[in-house]
C-alpha cells in the first residue's frame, strides 16, 4: 500500500522531542537529532538500524534547553550544531566520530544565534555553519572550522 510508514516503533524519544533534525546518508542510514524532554532537555541523536532506533553515543553531551538543532552526517559521523544557552545562546557544534561526542567549538557566534544550519564540504572535510547572528543586527553569518578537525 502506498503512503507514509513509521520507521521502527512510534515515539522514539524519551519524552517530548523539540527542535528536530533528520539526515539520510548516501548509504541509506537515517539519523535524527532533537532536544529530548526525558533527557533533561539535552540533545539526543539516534540512528535507525535494523528496524529500530538506537542512540548514537551518550545522551548528555549538550547543555540543557538547547534549540535550533541542525545535523549533517559525513562518513557516518554525525555533526550537530545548536543554540547553546550555556554560552549566551551562541552556536555550539558537536560530532561523534569514535562513539564519543566531541565539542570542537563553543560560542561560535558573537551573539545569540537563530535559524542554524550545517553542511559539510567533502573536498576539504570541514563543516560549515550558517546562522542568524544577533550581534550583527540579525544578519546571516557563515563560519568554517579552522585548524585540525
Amino acid at each position: 500500500m502506498d503512503g507514509w510508514k513509521i520507521l521502527g516503533a512510534p515515539g522514539i524519544s524519551d519524552g517530548g522531542a523539540h527542535s528536530v533534525s533528520l539526515f539520510a546518508t548516501a548509504a541509506g542510514n537515517i539519523y535524527s537529532a532533537f532536544r529530548e524532554t526525558g533527557n533533561s532537555n539535552r540533545t539526543a541523536v539516534m540512528r535507525y538500524f535494523e528496524d529500530e532506533w538506537i542512540y548514537v553515543g551518550t545522551r548528555d553531551f549538550s547543555s540543557a534547553n538547547v534549540s535550533d538543532i541542525a545535523m549533517y552526517v559525513y562518513d557516518e559521523t554525525p555533526y550537530v550544531a545548536y543554540k547553546d544557552p550555556s554560552f549566551a545562546y551562541s552556536v555550539t557544534c558537536a560530532r561523534n566520530k569514535t562513539g564519543n561526542w566531541e565539542i570542537p567549538g563553543y560560542q561560535i557566534s558573537n551573539g545569540e544565534a537563530s535559524f542554524i544550519d550545517i553542511h559539510f564540504d567533502e573536498n576539504v572535510q570541514m563543516p560549515y555553519i550558517v546562522f542568524q547572528d544577533g550581534a550583527t543586527g540579525k544578519k546571516a553569518a557563515v563560519v568554517r572550522y579552522s585548524g585540525a578537525y
